[in-house]
């Protein structure tokens, strides 16, 4: 028996997509790596600490909420855990950023940099204040996961510059079947169908809705 589409988007889903192309400012983002866009920057949940490049998923280690402070700088807290984007000590050249308790202001230059400029996605890059020091994933971008992220002087790598967008939002799709005594039923998908929830077109999910089983079995 057919199913009908009743419900629409929903706080409880497990179908997420990026927002992406909403202009730079103030709240939370997820940041991707300009050379290998599918790398996040992420706190670890190994040692809740070090800033490291992870596969994106979008979840609360890899999103990160920019506060504007005095003198156009913002902090920067990860959602995960907390903790604030920092580093110890002076700002050299492959020292290893973190995240703390305290919080650290950082300036944020948004735009291609002179890295990318065909893209027509904006990145930011981010530095120390008063300083050419910006966030560098290790190793000239080095992809691999669990890589640092550290302080390095400004240079034209893509290794540097970063892509932001809104956290993933949540969409669901709810169907309740033609028999009242069936309860409704709900269509989910986890994290790792993220890429197929970006794309799924209408006419899939109404295919879905037509075809989906009853609770109870039946046809």
């Amino acid at each position: 028996m057919p199913h009908n589409l009743t419900g629409t988007s929903t706080s409880d889903s497990r179908i997420r997509t990026l927002n992406m192309g909403e202009p730079f400012g103030p709240g939370i983002w997820v940041l991707t790596n300009v050379k290998h866009k599918e790398i996040a920057m992420d706190l670890s949940g190994g040692d809740n600490q070090s800033i490291i490049a992870f596969r994106r998923h979008g979840g609360p280690n890899q999103q990160w909420e920019f506060t504007p402070t005095d003198g156009g700088c913002y902090t920067i807290r990860n959602v995960g855990t907390g903790k604030w984007l920092t580093f110890p000590d002076d700002a050299n050249d492959g020292k290893q950023v973190i995240g703390h308790d305290g919080p650290r202001p950082w300036e944020v230059r948004v735009g291609h940099e002179g890295v990318n400029v065909k893209d027509p996605e904006e990145s930011i890059r981010i530095f120390v204040p008063g300083s050419d020091k910006n966030l560098d994933l290790k190793d000239h971008g080095d992809p691999t996961e669990g890589n640092i992220v550290q302080l390095w002087e400004r240079t034209a790598g893509k290794g540097q510059a970063w892509y932001f967008a809104r956290p993933p939002r949540a969409v669901a799709f709810a169907f309740t079947s033609a028999h009242e005594e069936d309860a409704p039923l709900e269509l989910a998908a986890s994290m790792r169908h993220l890429s197929i929830a970006s794309w799924l077109p209408w006419s899939a999910l109404s295919y879905l809705a037509s075809n989906w089983p009853s609770s109870t079995g039946r046809s």
